[in-house]
């Protein structure tokens, strides 16, 4: 069910299997026209693997989750199982994404219907930021590519938050009471949200798909 590009190792790929196991995929040639497959798949979750990414800075690193619901950090230079284990959610983990900018955070989306972001250099406390807004599980999330702080979120309960973490809290105003400070908008008119893609130019396009329709919106 997972799959990611390294994009700082050109062809190398890593896919994610619901047998629990990672696989890691190298260009055979210059010209990446074959691939070969690592002898040995990475094997430390217990459950289906739901979502990859590589770290944006360092190549030989990789984050991963899981229907065991947790999180794994990967040194793939070193053998055995994930550096870091992270005991995420009270549900599968279905998606994660890593920051591009404050690169020691990670965000990950459950079917608990929560959202978290974690800071990598504090793993012995919990995730800096916990929020259940959403009325059904977590199916797309995303930091926004030139952003430290602003992050999309699908549900399916048929919505898309956009979130700006940047935002100090605020007295609401009446009859916002409910609504958090750092929530900036919500998108609706679409059924089943599946995915959610910031353009990687145009920081606040942003594209989902659903069963029913492609939105690309600001």
């Amino acid at each position: 069910y997972a799959l990611d590009w390294s994009s700082l190792k050109k062809g190398y790929l890593a896919t994610g299997c619901c047998d629990a196991s990672i696989s890691l995929y190298s260009p055979s040639d210059e010209s990446c026209s074959n691939w070969k497959m690592s002898s040995t798949p990475l094997l430390d979750h217990t459950d289906s693997v739901e979502d990859i990414q590589f770290s944006p800075i360092e190549e030989s690193a990789m984050a991963s989750c899981s229907v065991d619901k947790t999180v794994k950090i990967w040194d793939l230079r070193a053998n055995g199982g994930a550096k870091i284990s992270i005991n995420a959610h009270e549900s599968d983990v279905n998606v994660l994404s890593w920051n591009h900018i404050c690169t020691y955070l990670i965000a990950t989306g459950s079917d608990d219907c929560s959202f978290k972001i974690w800071d990598l250099r504090y793993l012995k406390r919990d995730a800096i930021t916990h929020i259940k807004w959403h009325s059904k599980p977590i199916s797309s999330i995303q930091f926004q590519p030139r952003s430290d702080s602003v992050l999309a979120v699908a549900g399916e309960d048929d919505t898309v938050s956009i979130w700006d973490f940047g935002v100090e809290d605020e007295k609401p105003q009446e009859g916002n009471e409910n609504i958090p400070s750092q929530l900036m908008f919500m998108h609706q008119g679409q059924k089943e949200v599946k995915e959610i893609r910031y353009h990687p130019y145009y920081d606040s396009m942003l594209a989902s798909t659903a069963q029913d329709s492609i939105h690309i919106f600001r």
